[in-house]
């Protein structure tokens, strides 16, 4: 015998099941120490990508030790079984999961199906492409996703979470705002209550805005803003979809940034008063950095004896509910190509928002988008 046939009798006498899988004849072949087999298509049987001991052409999960066959998370994802008892898992999401829009549908559609609460929305100005993705063309096109009213001033906690390919561009754009402006519903003004999450800020000192990713909340009735940033703007001229969630969390008290499944550290801040009857507009209350490197947090006063606000999602009054365009009318639209959006009825953890990144949109685990008249 080679040192060659060897080897393969070796890799395959170790999983039987998998190797008939690939070809029939395989058994016959070990047994008579005959040429390895030939898989489907002609593949490599001695290929095994993750090492597992399957070769490629017949394991399901090529690029997962942990797996041959997909399971209930996918493959590259450990399924609950696998896991200690409490240990965060894909089901976790599946369980908080309360909207869900893939942009599934057919070419020119403009409904845009919750496939898991009836919740749709409608696209303005845009359809979707019909290969699950939306493309909106940013700039003032006027192009956007109008979903139902009252999404998140209903909750005490919650994460909104999207995979886009942003293309760049003017600060300020938007990939949400949900909230209210001082025009009727459906018209752009300035903000009256409001969270969101911005790709990148302006630049601006005495804002202390530097042209990052910043989620940004601010109640009715109130004349400052609450403020969390990542320490970078949100990558663009990729391939691939950027993953980004913004999570408040009323237990722990924080409002946070996640980018590809990391919480981001960056600036927390305590926004000053502007004075808009000024061109450009006026700071007239200092902003107040509280910290370099940490999500927002109401725990505690500031280290300077500020008594933080907390956010409060009950003081948002959330009629226009936007993917990709501004409750200010000033701010540029979204330049961007849409996934998915998620909004869950409670905050993520860490560990929960690295398993969501890691599934990526459409995954196994979660329900088949329904199509429901689109």
């Amino acid at each position: 015998m080679t040192a060659r046939s060897a080897a393969v009798a070796f890799a395959f006498a170790t999983s039987a099941v998998a190797l008939l899988a690939c070809d029939p004849q395989i058994v016959d072949a070990i047994e008579e120490r005959a040429a390895p087999p030939v898989c489907p298509d002609g593949a490599d049987i001695l290929k095994d990508s993750d090492g597992d001991g399957v070769p490629d052409c017949a394991d399901a999960c090529e690029l997962d030790a942990r797996k041959t066959v997909p399971g209930t998370c996918g493959c590259n994802l450990p399924d609950p079984l696998m896991l200690d008892e409490g240990e965060a898992n894909c089901l976790d999401l599946q369980k908080l999961l309360a909207h869900r829009y893939t942009f599934n549908g057919p070419s020119g559609s403009v409904a845009l199906v919750d496939s898991l609460a009836g919740k749709d929305g409608v696209i303005v100005g845009s359809a979707l492409s019909g290969n699950g993705t939306l493309d909106l063309a940013g700039g003032t096109s006027d192009e956007y996703v109008d979903l139902p009213n009252e999404l998140v001033s209903g909750r005490t906690s919650v994460t909104l979470e999207a995979w886009l390919r942003w293309r760049g561009g003017a600060a300020w754009q938007r990939i949400f705002d949900f909230g209210d402006n001082e025009e009727p519903e459906g018209g752009q003004g300035l903000g009256s209550s409001y969270l969101f999450l911005t790709p990148k800020s302006g630049i601006d000192d005495s804002r202390l805005s530097t042209g990052k990713i910043r989620l940004v909340y601010k109640a009715s009735g109130s004349l400052r803003e609450l403020i969390s940033e990542a320490p970078i703007a949100l990558p663009f001229g990729s391939d691939e979809p950027t993953h980004v969630a913004a999570v408040v969390d009323a237990q722990a008290m924080t409002m946070s940034v996640y980018v590809n499944g990391k919480l981001q550290l960056g600036h927390a801040i305590y926004a000053g008063v502007i004075d808009y009857g000024t061109d450009p507009p006026t700071v007239i209350v200092p902003y107040e950095l509280l910290s370099e490197a940490a999500p927002y947090t109401w725990q505690a006063p500031s280290e300077n004896g500020t008594s933080l606000p907390p956010v409060d999602l009950a003081t948002i009054a959330d009629e226009n509910d936007w993917l990709g365009r501004s409750q200010y009318l000033q701010d540029a639209e979204l330049a961007a190509t849409l996934y998915e959006f998620r909004i869950y009825a409670g905050a993520l953890t860490e560990e929960l928002a690295a398993i969501s990144f890691d599934a990526g949109p459409d995954p196994v685990f979660l329900p088949e988008p329904e199509s429901r008249g689109n």
